[in-house]
């Protein structure tokens, strides 16, 4: 999805990470959920501390975080 000058100016920034980072999203089977993917997966791709939860499209109308810090510890998010 990216070209390599963009994967390649990702790669520089994402080094400066110091804890990991996993984004969560929900997709269908359409175009557009396609392209998201991809684009995800380049990302993901782009570092080590990068990590990508592909889940079943949300059917609730209550929002979750689509991005989210991993813990140092274990702690339990729980929305209000």
């Amino acid at each position: 999805m990216l070209d390599a000058t963009l994967k390649a100016q990702l790669a520089g920034t994402l080094e400066h990470l110091k804890r990991p980072i996993r984004i969560s999203a929900s997709l269908d089977g359409s175009a557009a959920s396609a392209e998201t993917r991809a684009l995800l997966a380049d990302i993901a791709a782009a570092s080590s501390r990068m990590s990508v939860a592909l889940r079943p499209p949300i059917v609730q109308n209550r929002p979750r975080p689509p991005v989210g810090t991993l813990p140092s510890t274990t702690r339990t998010y729980r929305p209000a």
